[in-house]
């Protein structure tokens, strides 16, 4: 019984950390799109700021754009710092599982060595007697 615990919280650690891979990897995506997003407006504006004959034609247009990438970039930031929060939540998770795990080694190894040692006194109260 204590030795499929013990492999159950192994294989629980490991589904633990690749939750945790994924959410830095979800946070890191997010961030790489806000940069992106941000890359994107600062584009706009230059253009914009540049009196290129479309910008001159389209302000509007110009402006609801560099907008929309402002707004992509916040939302972006937003998502990426929820992912924080979740890879922080299933860090704590697995170091806390993989602590049971290791207190059922121990605990584990302990009844092994108590029965060895029991066994032991038996075989020599045995020879003695």
């Amino acid at each position: 019984m204590d030795a499929q615990r013990i492999k159950r919280l192994t294989k629980l650690v490991k589904v633990q950390r690749q939750i945790q891979a994924l959410h830095e990897t979800r946070h890191a995506t997010h961030l790489a799109n806000a940069m992106s997003a941000e890359r994107d407006a600062h584009e706009l504006i230059q253009r914009f700021d540049g009196g290129t004959p479309m910008s001159a034609l389209f302000p509007d247009l110009y402006h609801q754009r560099i907008s929309r990438a402002f707004a992509i970039r916040e939302e972006e930031h937003a998502l990426a710092n929820q992912e924080v929060a979740r890879a922080v939540a299933a860090t704590l998770r697995a170091d806390k599982v993989d602590r049971e795990r290791r207190e059922a080694g121990r605990a584990l190894e302990e009844k092994i060595e108590q029965h060895d040692r029991l066994e032991f006194a038996a075989r020599k109260g045995r020879s003695a007697g």
